[in-house]
């Protein structure tokens, strides 16, 4: 019995073992954004994905929005993970353009759309950023004010007077 155990034993560390390969992973997506149109209070974009995989898009207030570099930032914002205004994701197939809009935006404010697109395997691209101004073509209208139109007496003069409108106001 234990010759034969030799036996075995020596045939198994004369076995060619095959050595392990990996797959090569598909490189990173590159996202296009581009801008479609604005209006007083919507925003849309175009965007497109070099790659089948997945996009998102972000809406930001204001500028200056951070660029996430590194792969766990990049995964937080491809998935929503992050502080925004809006957020859309979609999977998307390679070089085919989607039209993205976002609505309920104040008008004549300065806004940033951001950019993630992954390829089938998740390796993310670089971020892409959009720098987007609404218009301000409607003139704003006076919703309702304070005092009211039916209080009774009458205002004494320095008395305060409160118009609402239906967008911000600057005097």
């Amino acid at each position: 019995v234990s010759v034969l155990m030799l036996v075995l034993a020596l045939v198994a560390s004369c076995a060619q073992w095959e050595e392990f390969k990996t797959s090569p992973m598909d490189p990173a997506s590159t996202v296009t954004l581009t801008l479609n149109a604005t209006g007083d209070s919507s925003i849309m974009v175009n965007v497109s994905n070099s790659k089948d995989g997945y996009v998102s898009i972000l809406l930001f207030e204001g500028t200056g929005v951070e660029v996430p570099a590194e792969q766990e930032d990049k995964e937080s914002y491809l998935s929503g993970n992050v502080s925004y205004l809006d957020f859309e994701s979609m999977e998307a197939k390679a070089g085919e353009t989607m039209v993205v809009s976002f609505y309920d935006v104040i008008q004549d404010a300065t806004y940033e759309v951001m950019a993630l697109a992954s390829n089938t395997d998740g390796i993310i691209g670089t971020p892409v950023v959009l720098e987007v101004k609404t218009a301000d073509t409607h003139s704003p209208v006076i919703l309702g004010y304070d005092p009211g139109y039916d209080a009774a007496g009458v205002l004494e003069q320095g008395d305060p007077i409160t118009l609402y409108f239906d967008e911000p106001v600057v005097y």
